[in-house]
């Protein structure tokens, strides 16, 4: 999938599974009061023993007090030795269970740490151990503010999985869509303490940058807008092994509201974007048409082919077969002056030709929607910015693209009209949007509404409410089916906030 504004991003709420020292892979869902927090092991050898243990504490034990011939450690506490519980994996080295949480609204707050260990190993006393995980324990169904707050204000900001309940926020900053002022910290966000500290700062200040994950693991920073609000061209690629930013090679051009796809080869296919932003009229007839591309392995960029038609604030969606479908946006077109306006208009890009073709439009124009591939290969946007650019306003209608009839069609209405809202795979087959803005594109009005859509039934039905109206905020899947929602702008001319909601599912 293609990433272009964080509030286009439709992301899992589950980190990659990966396995960690060893291979045996712990995942989890629920903790919220009353009810109970689901595991599964998987990834194991069959019909081994395990032990899973359960900790309110981070540590740092080393395996080697059992086994000299142990260089590994078990990053979690002994605490809660009682509740620690022995099992057998099954013949595909598997195992389910079940950890009830009492219904005492006193446990809220708590954050329960969980790791597990399979044995006998070859050789060795312990086989395979499990990464950490780490499940919040809440008051279940709905938004509540958290009491842990940012260490700085963000908004078009986005955010990555570090591992073990932390992950990292990266850039955003204070102020509307065309005037923000960008930074180039980042902060770090440790579910077991639901606490921020600061993180490794970029080498320059980013807002409305792209982040795209490489095949290796480490992510890609590129472009944004610096602390006085130009778009630049620099890149930087982040390792969450090392924790470390370094810096790449220069885009030819300067890029705002663009997109990046992480194309099958591991490349990055970067598409338009604003490139001027010294006032409102000149940032929107500033969209870029050009397009390139990013080759990790030689760390380079090479020129790419030109877009049909010049985009900013659009969409990018990676299809199935490598291709890769260019959505909507705004554009311009001149007549004596650039007189910008939204485009229907959509392109597709082809990497093994390296060329671009025109596609269907859709029905409406937008820009600023939400988009994602649904099972099946096909492409739903949803909602967006529409109209006349001076007097714009916010639409909740749906299209829906099939590239194997090349056609588009509409689907069920959203249930609010927004923009700049975001987008998170619940994990359950259905794709949450929250927050927003609705009203007109320069001057418009965070709302609170949440909402999935259901590619099954084709339905959208409401989900609980953020406590605050947020646009332009970051929605990050935790791992035990907790969401959190991390700043955005909010009231006039979208003040970015500091504050955070947690969701215990």
């Amino acid at each position: 999938m293609g990433t272009g504004l964080n509030s286009l991003l439709c992301v899992s709420i589950f980190a990659v599974a990966l396995p960690a020292q060893g291979g045996l892979v712990l995942d989890a869902c629920g903790g919220g009061i009353g009810k109970a927090l689901q595991f599964t092991l998987a990834n194991g050898r069959m019909l081994k023993s395990y032990l899973f243990i359960t900790s309110l504490q981070r540590a740092s034990i080393p395996l080697s007090i059992v086994d000299p011939r142990d260089k590994r450690f078990l990053r979690v506490g002994l605490d809660l030795a009682a509740i620690n519980l022995f099992g057998r994996l099954d013949f595909n080295g598997k195992a389910g269970f079940s950890l009830p949480i009492p219904n005492d609204t006193r446990l809220s707050g708590l954050n329960l740490l969980h790791q597990a260990l399979s044995f006998p190993g070859q050789g060795m006393v312990f086989d395979r151990i499990s990464d950490v995980i780490v499940a919040p324990i809440a008051p279940a169904g709905s938004f509540k503010t958290q009491a842990r707050v940012l260490l700085q204000a963000r908004s078009f900001h986005t955010a990555l999985p570090l591992g073990d309940g932390r992950h990292l926020v990266v850039g955003g900053g204070n102020g509307g869509l065309l005037g923000i002022a960008g930074t180039k910290t980042t902060e770090i966000y440790d579910v077991a303490t639901r606490s921020f500290s600061f993180g490794p700062n970029m080498s320059i200040e980013r807002a409305l940058h792209t982040q795209t994950q490489l095949l290796d693991g480490r992510y890609a920073m590129v472009g944004g807008v610096d602390l006085n609000n130009n778009p630049h061209k620099r890149i930087e690629i982040f390792d969450p092994a090392a924790r470390k930013f370094s810096a790449g090679p220069d885009m030819t051009d300067k890029r705002m509201g663009h997109t990046t796809t992480r194309l099958k080869d591991g490349r990055l296919f970067v598409t338009g974007g604003l490139s001027d932003l010294n006032n409102q009229l000149a940032a929107l007839g500033s969209a870029l048409k050009t397009t390139e591309i990013y080759n990790p392995k030689s760390n380079t960029w090479t020129k790419g082919p030109d877009m049909s038609l010049p985009r900013a604030a659009h969409a990018a969606v990676l299809l199935p077969s490598g291709k890769v479908l260019i959505v909507g946006g705004i554009t311009w077109t001149v007549f004596i002056i650039k007189i910008p306006a939204f485009t229907a208009a959509c392109d597709l890009y082809d990497p093994a030709t390296n060329k671009i073709t025109k596609l269907a439009s859709m029905k409406d124009a937008r820009a600023l929607f939400v988009s994602t591939l649904l099972p099946g290969g096909k492409v739903l946007v949803a909602g967006g910015a529409s109209g006349s650019i001076i007097s714009a306003t916010t639409i909740n209608r749906v299209e829906i693209y099939d590239p194997a009839a090349k056609r588009w069609t509409q689907a069920s209405a959203m249930l609010s009209s927004r923009g700049l809202g975001t987008c998170l795979d619940l994990g359950d087959g259905r794709l949450g949007v929250f927050g927003g803005a609705t009203g007109n594109l320069l001057a418009p009005t965070p709302i609170a509404a949440a909402e999935a859509y259901n590619p099954r039934t084709g339905k959208w039905v409401a989900l609980p409410r953020l406590e605050a109206t947020r646009a332009a905020l970051v929605m990050i899947g935790l791992e035990a089916c907790g969401i959190l929602a991390v700043g955005g702008g909010s009231g006039f001319a979208s003040i970015a906030l500091r504050t955070t909601e947690l969701w215990i599912r």
